[in-house]
Formats: C-alpha cells, structure tokens, sequence
C-alpha cells in the first residue's frame, strides 16, 4: 500500500508470498511424484519429482535426502518441494526426506528404482495357502509376495493366479487364472488378496506392473486348500500314566486331510477349543 493502508495492489504479479512453518518440528514428506523411476543414466530417466508434505519452508539450506543423497531443493510452497533423484546403479526403494538445515530431515516417503532391462521376479509368497475355512472362501487371505523389480506402475500392478501345471506354457486360459489387484509395498514386496478358487489346487502367482500385460517369468508357489476334516483322534500317553487317565491334559494326534503347513489349526472338544500345530 501506498496510501497508508486505505488501499492495497491487487495484482497478483506485485505480491509476495510469506510461508509460516513450525521450527520446533522437523518437515514431514508423506509422497512423492512420481514415485519411481529407471537405475542408471538414461536419456528418459526422471529429473524431477514432486515431494509432498507438511511444514516445508524456503530456507537457505533446504535439501532432499534421497537414498541417503543430499539434493538441492526447490521451494514451491509449504507444502511441496521438487527435487532430481540421483542416479543409481542397482533397483530398490529408497527413502525420500525434506531438511530445512541441510542435516535433520523428518518423517519419508519413498521412491523405487527399477532396472528396465531386468526381468520381474515373484519368489515367494506369504502365507503359500489358502483355504475354504467352513465355507467361506479363500479370498479372505491377504498374501505377501516377495520378489524384485516391482515399482508402482501406472498401468496397473496385479497379481495373477494360475495352476502350477500351467507354468511353463506361458499364460493360462482365462478360465484357468484369475486376476487381482497387487499394493505396491517396496521394490522386492507388493500384497494381493487370494481370490476364490474352484477346487484344491496347487497353484502359482505371478506379478505384472503393465495392468496384465506381461507377467514376471518365476513366479511364486501357493496352494489352495479344501476345508479341513477330521477322521480321527488318537490317544497319546502323558508320561508315567497308561491312557493319560488322571493327567490334566493329555496329547492327542488328529488324522484327516487339507491341513495346511503352518497354520494356526484348533480343535473343538465339546466346548472347550485347542491349538493344534501340523
């Protein structure tokens, strides 16, 4: 204002801005964009994400900390900053922080690099079965699939389930797979939950980041089960007592089929339930 305070400029282009932040509290990142990009040095490779958070303020020494890298900063405003991810030689996913010091940084987000010429990989899953319990269906079961080269792709990350017999011979017919959709965790992790199947089934699960298109080449081991069933108890003795008559509790074995390996498997006897291990 020129007059005082009766009357301001109202153009926008003569303003400045002024950000308030909290110097007790270290910035917060809470997600990049994009949020991965190719290892090494190609021509298409990302110069430029945006980091997204709370208390981010333009000060002389203000830096990104990406994989343990310091990297100028760019203040946009207190709730962004834009940075170039440093090259990298190997995949992984690496933290991504704002320091307004140049030393402390807060709370990260991440970023994933991952190797265009490399193959996916889809290792092991976690838990490998899954089961009918009562009737319920398996799609219940979250699994964890552990392999490499997954990174959050905009076409689509998905996990495909197929009958193992179908592993070499490329994909499966459409009634002999079943699509869902993949969370992107890490580079060497994504999650999906087991879908319904038709029947007992030895299985595999295989990755794609292009929505479907193409699938990791190894793919993961998982089991569909039947609901469990019982055919039969056995009397184990507890020490020193034939039958286990007067002890408190006695061991028994339990025969039938469709335990799965490592479960948290119970017994019902009358009202009263047990843990039983496989």
């Amino acid at each position: 204002s020129v007059t005082g305070g009766a009357s301001y400029s109202h153009d926008e282009a003569d303003a400045v801005t002024f950000t308030y932040f909290d110097e007790t509290q270290l910035p917060r990142a809470t997600e990049v964009e994009p949020a991965f990009g190719p290892t090494g040095a190609p021509s298409d490779r990302v110069r430029s994400i945006a980091v997204r958070g709370i208390n981010f303020a333009p000060t002389e020494r203000l830096a990104c900390m990406i994989g343990g890298v310091h990297v100028s900063a760019l203040f946009i405003h207190g709730g962004e900053v834009r940075c170039e991810p440093p090259v990298r030689a190997v995949g992984g996913t690496v933290e991504v922080s704002v320091s307004l010091d140049g030393v402390d940084a807060g709370e990260a987000a991440h970023f994933t690099y991952y190797d265009p010429g490399a193959l996916l990989a889809a290792e092991s899953a976690s838990p490998a079965w899954a089961a009918d319990w009562a009737g319920g269906g398996a799609a219940k079961t979250v699994v964890t699939v552990r392999g490499s080269q997954f990174f959050p792709s905009s076409l689509g990350l998905v996990c495909q389930f197929k009958p193992a017999r179908a592993q070499g011979e490329g994909t499966a017919h459409s009634s002999e797979r079943a699509l869902v959709e993949a969370t992107f965790v890490s580079f060497s992790t994504v999650t999906c939950a087991a879908p319904a199947w038709p029947q007992p089934e030895e299985v595999v699960v295989c990755v794609s980041v292009d929505g479907g298109a193409t699938f990791s080449r190894r793919c993961a081991p998982f089991t569909f089960f039947a609901a469990p069933r019982l055919d039969s108890l056995e009397l184990q003795s507890a020490p020193g007592v034939a039958g286990c008559e007067r002890a408190q509790q006695c061991d028994v074995v339990a025969r039938g089929a469709n335990f799965p390996p490592g479960a948290s498997l119970l017994i019902r006897f009358g009202d009263t339930l047990e843990g039983a291990a496989v």
